[in-house]
């Protein structure tokens, strides 16, 4: 198989003998974990991440271990007990450096995470204010489907909630 893993989410499981740590050129310490994506097209391929572990960046990074199964038993960033025990789902986005592009891990989150959570669900008021909202904004922007028959139609019993 060739070519670069897809842009999206993948359904992945963490490689617990890939869990390294480290650090770069420049002195930042890191862990690198690598996550085989175990559905869809880019199944059995293999992808590995930095997570930096910066005082700005390890708050996000031992998250994203922790998403991966990571426990670190007694506070200890060097045992990857668990890592590779849950499913997860990894988001790929493809990266150009230097002229060259390559996939890399954006985020790493639980399974069957995302989607907006029952409290922030918007409530039918809520769901007219956001029509009467961005109505305007999206018919001024001109989106129209491509062909000469295509017109942008906004009626408000095609909209799906």
């Amino acid at each position: 198989m060739s070519g670069l893993i897809q842009q999206g989410k993948h359904p992945a499981k963490a490689d617990p003998t890939s869990y390294e740590l480290g650090e770069d050129q420049n002195g930042k310490p890191f862990a690198f974990l690598s996550f085989d994506i175990v559905d869809g097209p880019d199944k059995g391929r293999t992808i590995g991440g930095y997570f930096y572990l910066t005082d700005a960046a390890k708050d996000y990074s031992i998250e994203r271990l922790r998403n991966a199964g990571a426990t670190f038993p007694g506070g200890d960033i060097f045992d990857p007990a668990g890592i590779g025990s849950s499913d997860c789902q990894i988001v790929v986005e493809h990266d150009e450096h230097n002229g060259k592009t390559s996939a890399k891990i954006k985020f790493v989150n639980k399974r069957g995470g995302g989607g907006v959570k029952a409290e922030n669900k918007l409530s039918d008021g809520g769901k007219q204010r956001f029509r009467d909202t961005f109505k305007a904004d999206l018919l001024a922007t001109g989106s129209k489907a491509k062909g000469p028959e295509a017109q942008l139609k906004i009626d408000d019993g095609d909209i799906p909630f």
